[in-house]
């Protein structure tokens, strides 16, 4: 089966692991894991999160030091089940073998498409193509033609 946590929801389980936190401090190890959402993107995973039962959270006030008004935080904690997800999908991926030692990886040519956009990316990949399939039958002319 199929498991229900995305990799970004696994990882937030994870760091919640470590105990209760605000959204301000879950954000931040997030980014340190190498998170690049935005403030609203992960608003939203969170919202997705609550509304599956995966985490729960409360609404903290706090007076912040030296001023008069409020800090308003969420405070977010994992769920029974989003423990028993991360169970879940831990075992999931666990479940695979290992590459065979013999295993050769594959040449992948795509960093040199990176700066490109899609349209630009498709043109590159076809005139690559063509390029080869030109040289091969040039090749093959040659070899029976002379």
């Amino acid at each position: 089966m199929v498991p229900e946590l995305t990799g970004l929801q696994f990882l937030v389980v994870s760091i919640l692991f470590e105990g209760e936190m605000t959204s301000n401090q879950l954000r931040e190890e997030l980014m340190d894991r190498g998170y690049t959402g935005s403030r609203v993107a992960f608003s939203r995973l969170m919202g997705r999160m609550i509304k599956n039962a995966i985490v729960t959270y409360a609404f903290w006030e706090g007076a912040l030091v030296g001023l008069d008004n409020l800090e308003r935080q969420h405070r977010y904690r994992v769920s029974n089940l989003g423990v028993i997800l991360w169970k879940l999908t831990r075992d999931f991926y666990m479940s695979f073998d290992p590459p065979a030692d013999d295993l050769e990886a594959v040449e992948v040519s795509a960093a040199e498409f990176v700066e490109y956009g899609p349209g630009e990316r498709d043109k590159m990949a076809v005139d690559k193509l063509m390029d080869e399939f030109n040289e091969e039958l040039d090749q093959q002319i040659e070899k029976y033609f002379g």
